[in-house]
């Protein structure tokens, strides 16, 4: 489960100690963006364009004003535009070619203000998903690099997905055991956000949604055991689209609760999980209700069994540090 730190940590843009961004429904002036670009208001606000529903700008007319700023030696507008075209391209893609109001917003408020972009990622990354489950939609519409880094993280060396097409991808998921999956990586923090004020979960506020993810299931990525199956109390669900309005209420609560933010190495509270039901039957009722998008390869006995890396690699430890203890010993 993909959870702020980790994405943090992939972006190079902890959040620990810095504000996220907040989302408002107020858009960056052109006079504001005109500046930061060095474009002038009326020669920007007639490049600007409405696609559908959705008002940006294209890409080509920003990598050809990229040129200009070559030529002028202009370096930091330069690195200003140049992230403006990744933040609509790459990290908030909507329309091919196009950099849209929303993904503006974010790359100037966090240039401006110092709004950390980080939730709003994992946020689109959440929704999408969400969003292609609910509808069927095939194509992924958020910041695929950084999903694609987290993925292929947790997945021993020894397993490399050569993955392309959706089928391909598929199998490859329906593959994996647990000999195959690494629950913690090396440059993972111990620390981690287990809940935001009012929420027992984490919300997030993207461009296009609201969304929560359940750090309680993602234990055994922190480095403990899943004690039960998750109390339903401690997964309230968070879900706004705004393409079918904006909840200004739930905004406001989400920006309130992103004031009290709960950390710790593990979740403690004891109520998050009912220790009499097995996590396991809960994983195949939930499997049953949510189905799968294709057929379950059946596991061989001998994979339930296999190892994880991060066993292997602490049982040799444990050898490494008995034989030494036992030289120890001798030389006394």
């Amino acid at each position: 489960m993909p959870t702020v730190e980790e994405f943090g940590d992939i972006l190079d843009l902890p959040l620990e100690g810095k504000i996220p961004y907040k989302h408002t429904t107020q858009n960056t002036s052109v006079s504001t963006l005109a500046g930061i670009l060095k474009i002038h208001p009326v020669e920007l606000e007639g490049k600007m364009i409405t696609k559908g529903t959705v008002k940006g700008i294209p890409q080509g007319f920003l990598e050809g004003h990229l040129r200009q700023l070559v030529d002028k030696d202009m370096g930091e507008t330069f690195m200003d535009v140049l992230a403006l075209i990744l933040y609509g391209i790459m990290i908030f893609p909507s329309i091919d070619n196009f950099v849209d109001l929303s993904a503006i917003n974010v790359c100037i408020t966090y240039k401006i203000n110092a709004e950390n972009p980080v939730t709003t990622i994992l946020a689109n990354v959440y929704g999408n998903l969400n969003m292609r489950y609910e509808f069927k939609k095939k194509k992924l519409s958020c910041c695929l690099p950084v999903l694609y880094k987290w993925f292929t993280s947790h997945i021993s060396p020894n397993y490399k997905p050569a993955a392309k097409g959706a089928q391909e991808w598929a199998c490859c998921f329906a593959k994996l055991h647990n000999g195959m999956i690494k629950r913690e990586v090396s440059w993972q923090q111990r620390s981690h956000i287990i809940h935001c004020g009012e929420y027992p979960n984490v919300p997030l506020i993207g461009t296009k949604y609201c969304v929560n993810y359940n750090p309680i299931l993602a234990q055994r990525q922190f480095g403990y055991p899943i004690r039960g199956a998750p109390n339903p109390e401690s997964l309230v669900v968070v879900w706004n689209c705004y393409e079918e309005g904006t909840s200004n209420d739930l905004l406001r609560r989400i920006r309130s609760a992103w004031g009290s933010v709960v950390r710790a190495e593990k979740d403690s509270r004891p109520w998050v999980v009912k220790e009499k039901t097995s996590y396991q039957q809960w994983v195949m009722d939930k499997v049953k209700v949510v189905k799968l998008p294709f057929k379950p390869v059946a596991f061989m006995p001998e994979q339930q069994d296999v190892e994880s890396e991060e066993v292997k690699t602490l049982k040799e430890e444990i050898e490494k540090m008995k034989q030494k203890n036992v030289k120890l010993v001798n030389d006394l």
